[in-house]
């Protein structure tokens, strides 16, 4: 018989706080471009980037969507970020200088 898949379970591993914002009500995305980690919080539809070495916020954006499901960011094309929204079931593109 082949072995399709293996997994391993991870125990007694320290966890950390690495953003903690007072607006940061339901995060349901995240995404990475390599520099900055993209959040996005379902309820209320903010975005916003953080530097993934010191975890300051870089920029916030007011999302008109109020069930962000997920994010993903675009590696081919700088400052493309994809937004998925459960309550209309579509997908929306953010662009940014």
């Amino acid at each position: 018989m082949e072995v399709l898949a293996e997994y391993s379970y991870v125990y007694n591993v320290p966890q950390e706080t690495f953003i903690s914002e007072n607006w940061l009500d339901k995060p349901s995305g995240l995404a990475s471009d390599g520099k900055s980690l993209f959040v996005a919080d379902y309820s209320s539809g903010w975005i916003a980037a953080f530097d993934l070495k010191t975890a300051k916020l870089e920029w916030r954006y007011q999302s008109k969507l109020n069930s962000i499901s997920g994010l993903a960011f675009n590696p081919n094309k700088s400052h493309e970020l994809y937004i998925s929204d459960r309550d209309t079931n579509s997908l929306y593109q953010l662009k940014w200088n």
